[in-house]
């Protein structure tokens, strides 16, 4: 039976800064994994790794889920680290005589031992940056049994075997040592080395080095539009005042941002909210959000409506309710009178125009008390949305109120 010893020879930590160094305690759960369910992990990465030294190259992805990283997978620092299994053995071990081979070793190691940026600590203490560790033998971890897949020939296991092909599945592996799990270290480089002796017959010093580099993740901004309105009225048949929202981006790394809103190549303004006119038709809008190095877009389509088209989505709202004939013709009759008012107030002149527009808005109160007399009770939910959408063209054609004294006794219909 083999020992086999798993080196990791450099580390490259991606992850953001924190003004503390901590070590979890031995007995640690992060993110449901005990230290031995992380050492068997650890395993099941390293020992498939092919020979030709990629794995030696310092890469790094950090979690998605929070502080955890080593290489590709979650960040261990196995201090000193072994695995038994039946790789090469003659007579084949259940899990427990492998368990007993693996405490055996474990129970040889000593002066267990680490320092930090070139601080030298002694016998069985550790220090990170200044902070002292406990009793690194406290830190003594062991592997539930587990398995692991080696899909090639080309890994430790046939150098181990003096070139003999080993592939497919490993199991039962058991795998204990002496690990740390580092909470996330400040920003920038540091040394970090550790080691062990193993007596016994195995009787031998081990030495680890470690080239840590932390450094602040910087994560692209998320452009989100969704606030702005997608459909608005006009209420001269020509522009309306749309209010472009992007009050719903953010940014992971709580950067500042700049924001951009483009028709185009045409800058329609830089500003998070920015209140435009627009022309009656379609507007294809795109929200570029920047933290400065990184950005994304957001793009929202943008209609502006005469009240007539509006009137029309109102009329097709009716017809597609298959309303009886008795019902849904005077319903059209009032939303065709109300956009033929419309068009000849729009386009008359001051005076004219009020009582066409006054004339409208009547045309579509009648409307929505039709509908509610007619509706209220056997479509409660088609009455509503005919009802919201008669009002939404109502609002938008009535202008700004007027000051106190300005006002007069008139009734509901004309104020237009």
């Amino acid at each position: 039976m083999k020992t086999k010893l798993i080196l990791s020879l450099s580390v490259l930590l991606i992850y953001s800064a924190r003004a503390q160094v901590q070590v979890l305690p031995p007995d640690f759960a992060l993110f449901g994994k005990t230290s031995g369910e992380y050492l068997a992990e650890l395993d099941q990465v390293l020992l498939p790794f092919t020979t030709n030294g990629d794995y030696l190259l310092p890469k790094a992805v950090p979690s998605a889920a929070g502080p955890v990283y080593f290489l590709q997978r979650p960040f261990f620092v196995p201090i000193i680290h072994f695995a038994f299994d039946n790789v090469g053995n003659a007579i084949i071990m259940t899990p427990a005589e492998l368990r007993d081979q693996l405490d055996s070793v474990l129970d040889t190691v000593t002066n267990v031992h680490a320092t930090i940026d070139g601080v030298a600590l002694t016998n069985v203490h550790a220090m990170i940056d200044g902070v002292e560790l406990t009793n690194l033998l406290d830190y003594r971890t062991e592997s539930p049994v587990f398995s692991i897949f080696f899909p090639t020939n080309d890994n430790i296991y046939t150098v181990y075997q003096g070139g003999v092909p080993y592939e497919g599945l490993d199991d039962p592996v058991v795998a204990g040592g002496f690990p740390l799990m580092l909470a996330p270290l400040s920003v920038g480089l540091h040394d970090f080395r550790t080691g062990a002796a193993v007596g016994g017959v195995n009787n031998f010093q081990i030495e680890r080095h470690y080239q840590i580099h932390v450094f602040h993740t910087n994560h692209p901004p998320v452009a989100d539009a969704s606030a702005t309105r997608s459909r608005v009225i006009s209420p001269d048949n020509l522009s309306a005042t749309v209010v472009l929202d992007g009050s719903r981006s953010s940014d992971r790394d709580n950067d500042p941002l700049t924001y951009a809103w483009l028709e185009g190549n045409s800058v329609l303004s830089m500003s998070v909210v920015s209140t435009n006119v627009l022309s009656v038709g379609t507007h294809v809008i795109s929200l570029v959000v920047s933290d400065g190095k990184l950005s994304s877009t957001n793009t929202v389509t943008v209609e502006v409506l005469t009240p007539c088209e509006a009137l029309g989505e109102l009329a097709g709202t009716v017809e597609a309710a298959k309303l009886p004939k008795r019902d849904a013709k005077p319903l059209a009759e009032e939303l065709r009178d109300a956009c033929a008012a419309f068009e000849h107030g729009l386009n008359a002149r001051h005076h004219d125009r009020q009582e066409h527009l006054k004339h409208a808005v009547h045309e579509l109160r009648e409307f929505q008390r039709e509908v509610r007399e007619e509706l209220g009770r056997v479509n409660p939910a088609l009455a509503a949305l005919l009802i919201d959408g008669a009002q939404e063209i109502i609002d938008a054609v009535k202008p700004a109120p007027k000051r106190h004294h300005e006002e007069g006794d008139g009734d509901e219909d004309d104020r237009v």
